[in-house]
Order: structure tokens, then sequence, then C-alpha cells
């Protein structure tokens, strides 16, 4: 008898053990960061298609942030950032995207070259999908381009490179205009303007990296600048 209880006791154990494991591993498993999740929002949210960019696609950054790249037919050979992150202790998983600042790219650019080339004339502009950077979660299939710009959060960033034979007399009267001109048309972004002094380096720098690469002997800062929401004023300027 005493045999008996003993082997019952232990049964009982182990089927709360069994129980317990089991109980982790399906929360687990409800919770798990997962590529198809990734891929299902994106079709959902915008009604399009997205495969999984195959070389490097998938960057668990950490236990609870996953970030992986898709790719849309529509825009071929872009890189879109998806991430899915595991919040309040594994009860809840939230998803953010940079597909509209992809979508966007070169309506982005082209407002940029507009807004810089009206008030320097010949010049280059940089602008690129920042890598890291996602757009506010709330934007969707139905935000405009217009509402895109006017969000701090869509990471504009571009660079003005001035051409060798560019005057430097002006060039705080110049970076006001071009601050004022992005506030007028509700433009929220950094912005930094180069003076460029090696010919080579303006024909030819096409992205950030690009200008790291050549160095500072091929440029002085002009002046820079970051705009807030409200546009009410800048939140950084620096000349």
């Amino acid at each position: 008898m005493k045999n008996g209880k003993i082997i019952k006791s232990l049964g009982m154990a182990v089927l709360g053990c069994i129980m317990i494991v089991t109980g982790v591993t399906g929360c687990m498993q409800k919770n798990k960061l997962s590529v198809s999740d990734c891929l299902s929002y994106m079709k959902e949210k915008y009604g399009r298609e997205f495969t999984l960019i195959d070389d490097n696609g998938i960057n668990e950054l950490t236990s609870a942030v996953l970030e992986i790249y898709v790719q849309c037919p529509e825009y071929p050979g872009k890189k879109i950032l998806v991430m899915e992150e595991r919040l309040n202790n594994g009860e809840s998983l939230v998803f953010h995207d940079n597909f509209l600042c992809v979508k966007y790219h070169e309506q982005t650019k082209a407002a940029a070259e507009q807004f810089a080339s009206e008030v320097y004339g010949e010049c280059r502009v940089v602008c690129e999908v920042t890598g890291s950077g996602v757009q506010p979660d709330e934007f969707d299939g139905t935000t405009s381009f217009e509402e895109f710009c006017a969000k701090r959060g869509s990471h504009i960033w571009f660079e003005v490179l001035l051409p060798t034979d560019h005057s430097d007399s002006d060039k705080e009267n110049e970076l006001k205009k071009l601050e004022q001109k992005c506030i007028d048309n509700r433009f929220a972004c950094i912005c930094d303007v180069y003076y460029m002094s090696d010919a080579d380096a303006y024909n030819n720098i096409k992205t950030h990296v690009d200008l790291m690469q050549y160095g500072s002997s091929c440029y002085s800062v002009a002046g820079k600048f970051m705009l807030d929401n409200d546009f009410s004023n800048c939140v950084e300027t620096w000349r």
C-alpha cells in the first residue's frame, strides 16, 4: 500500500509537470515570433503580396524582436523592413514596417530636389530610405503622400550637395530659405547641406555611404536643420 501511494504521488507530480510544460509551450507557440505572421500582417495592411528576401532576410534582434526584409512586385529591388515585437511579457505581438518610405521614396526625393534647386540653383540631392527606421504605425494603405511627409516619424532625411563654384557668402540666408520651404510644404525632415570642394565627389556621390567614403576633405558643412511635427519651429538648427 505504501509503495502504491508513493507511485501514485509520483504519477501526479509527473502529470503536473507535463501540464505545466505543455501550458508554457502552448503559450510560447501562441506568441512565437513568426515570419509568416509578418507576411500576413503586410498583406492585410496593404492588400499586396510580399515575399521574404532570401539573402540575410531574417534577423532575430532579441528573443522579443524579429526583423525581416521583404519585397513587393510593384517596387522590384527595394528592401522593405518589417518588425514583429513581443510586448507585455509575451502577452501581445505588434508589428512595424516602412513600406510607405519605399512607396513614396521617388516622390520624396523629387520634392527635396525641387525645394533645394529653388533655393540653391544647381545642386544634387541625396535622399535614401532609412534602412533601420520604421514609419508611424498608424499609417496604412490609405495614407497619402502629403500625410506621410507631414509626420516626423517618416524618417525623411536628405542631403544637399552644392557644386564647387557655389559661393558661401549667403549661406545662412539660403539655409533659412530652404528651412522655410520645407515648413511651408509641411515636409517634416532632417536636412544637411554641404559645399563640395571636389568635383569628382560632387558628380559621383549617390548615397550617404558614398559621402562618408569620400570623406570630409571633399566638403565643408553649410548647415543642417530638423523639423518637428507641428512646423512651428525647428527642433534643431545648426549653421
